[in-house]
């Protein structure tokens, strides 16, 4: 059999008594913690074999101070574990509701990358509320600065640190702020990101599905609703009115930009088809446009057929509107305080039922 971390570390834990009195294990503590909705987008309930239970070891690890590394977990004290298994359940499901309902993540195919699971559950505390526009803030700004594709062991402890530092008021906001002004992907890079297999796709999809907004069809845009991704000049209409004199893969590549994709209903995207944008985008208000992140050049008038020079200077325009609100968003985040003194977050272990500690 091929085990995963999650799978060994069960075994490695055994079973413990609940402050009911019940006895758990870490597979019990999945199930009985995470909403089932939620198991679904990130899991598979009947294995646990899916993205959120992946995750636990390293987001037990964060809250134990214990290191990322494979032989690291499993070699740590059961203690260890134990000691903070009590809010364990109870930061993965508030990570993947606020990756939900917050930071507009569809599924965990959409996840601009995985440790952010593991990021939010170690920071999870009953005084979450209090501080999650912060963390989410400085979140964001990580996603598109760090190069998550890579080993991501240190970045993750690094970010974890830098996190804490910041709800603890040992990291200045305006530092994070000038982090993503200065590390913003240029906009060559966001133009090239064409699929899933993009970080920066990943990022910018999710982030402008949490904007919200409604689409031409009249549908609230929802993680909880069915969403599709649609090319706002559609594919049939590129087709048909681009400039055939020009290299058809160099407009595969722009026709297929996250800028010229946005996540709308399924009504949405059928009554787009072949249409030219103007004929539908036209349905919207300019305020409903502006949280679609659309431009008012997208309206036209546009000159067929349209050369690769001319499309790029519309998804300059968009490239441009994302940019800013991206840059304004995570200032917005970060100037909400926290109303003590007192620390947000303990370094090292964080303590979790008298009961697991036995």
């Amino acid at each position: 059999m091929s085990l995963s971390v999650f799978d060994l570390l069960v075994a490695r834990l055994g079973t413990w008594k609940t402050s009911q009195n019940d006895t758990s294990n870490l597979r019990k503590l999945v199930l009985a913690s995470i909403e089932k909705s939620l198991l679904q987008k990130f899991d598979d309930e009947r294995s646990l074999g899916g993205t959120a239970s992946q995750q636990l070891p390293r987001l037990m690890a964060l809250r134990a101070g214990v290191e990322l590394k494979k032989g690291e977990i499993l070699k740590a004290k059961k203690a260890t574990f134990l000691n903070v298994v009590g809010e364990a359940g109870l930061g993965l499901n508030s990570a993947l509701t606020t990756l939900t309902v917050h930071m507009g993540v569809i599924d965990d195919s959409y996840l601009p990358f995985k440790d952010l699971i593991a990021l939010i559950g170690a920071t999870y505390s009953d005084r979450w509320e209090e501080m999650k526009d912060r963390a989410i803030a400085f979140l964001w700004m990580i996603c598109l600065v760090e190069d998550w594709d890579s080993s991501t062991n240190d970045k993750t402890k690094a970010a974890f640190k830098q996190l804490t530092d910041l709800l603890n008021g040992n990291l200045a906001p305006d530092a994070v702020v000038k982090k993503i002004e200065e590390g913003f992907p240029d906009f060559e890079q966001v133009r090239d990101a064409t699929s899933k297999a993009s970080l920066i796709f990943r990022a910018l999809m999710a982030a402008n599905l949490a904007r919200g907004g409604i689409d031409w069809a009249g549908f609230a845009r929802s993680t909880s609703e069915t969403q599709e991704d649609h090319h706002i000049f559609p594919r049939d209409w590129l087709l048909n009115n681009r400039d055939q004199t020009e290299d058809k893969q160099l407009w595969a590549a722009l026709r297929d930009s996250v800028l010229n994709r946005v996540f709308v209903s399924k009504k949405a995207n059928l009554d787009a088809r072949a249409q030219t944008p103007p004929n539908y985008l036209g349905k919207l208000t300019a305020s409903e446009r502006r949280q679609l992140q659309i431009p008012e050049s997208f309206l036209g008038p546009l000159e067929t057929p349209i050369t690769c020079e001319a499309f790029s200077a519309f998804l300059k325009d968009r490239y441009d509107l994302i940019k800013q609100d991206f840059i304004d968003s995570i200032r917005q985040g970060l100037s909400t305080s926290t109303t003590s003194a007192q620390p947000v977050l303990m370094d090292g272990a964080r303590g979790g039922d008298d009961s697991a500690r036995s």
